[in-house]
């Protein structure tokens, strides 16, 4: 009586799982990083918005802090962001 109950437990508990993943959203970035360095998504993001280029891996390293490093490439990409409209 106790092994089936045992057996019964585990199959609830791998149904519970196995629903809990197939049911869950998929994870996407989201704009709080963004806002919070004032910059592009792509400032971190390849165009596909999934995964995470040098500078987002170098971001996410840091535990979402800017180094001084990180801080004058993104002002460098800023600026040659503003040179690329100002032409256009």
């Amino acid at each position: 009586m106790v092994n089936h109950r045992m057996q019964r437990n585990r199959l609830i508990l791998t149904a519970s799982i196995f629903l809990s993943l197939l049911l869950a959203d998929t994870a996407l970035a989201t704009p709080s990083f963004s806002r919070q360095i004032n910059a592009d998504c792509r400032t971190c993001h390849f165009q596909n918005m999934h995964a995470l280029n040098k500078f987002g891996r170098a971001f996410k390293a840091n535990a979402f802090n800017l180094t001084e490093r990180m801080k004058k490439e993104l002002n460098r990409l800023r600026k040659h962001k503003n040179a690329s409209t100002q032409k256009g």
